[in-house]
């Protein structure tokens, strides 16, 4: 994976979004699929996205969300993300 777009798990973190919203480019896709088939860290912080995405669909007021809302959720989504240690398989 040698794009600037993705050269890790920092790097997966922050387009996550753009990924599961189908905005990222075709060359990011492919390299975040990459990355996603070989660690497991962060396939649980897309597999948390994907629910929480689904969640606030399910739940929003179909009106705009002001900037400051997503990017204080999505802040605190990473926090999580980072402080919570993926499981070791059996």
């Amino acid at each position: 994976m040698g794009s600037p777009e993705v050269g890790g798990c920092d790097e997966v973190f922050g387009a996550i979004w753009l990924y599961l919203d189908h905005e990222a480019p075709p060359r990011t896709c492919t390299e975040l699929e990459a990355h996603l088939a070989e660690c497991q860290s962060c396939q649980r912080a897309l597999r948390f996205d994907q629910r929480f995405k689904q969640l606030v669909r399910r739940c929003a007021d179909p009106g705009p969300v002001p900037s400051g809302v997503i990017e204080s959720l999505r802040i605190r989504v990473e926090q999580i993300v980072r402080t919570d240690p993926p499981s070791q398989p059996a």
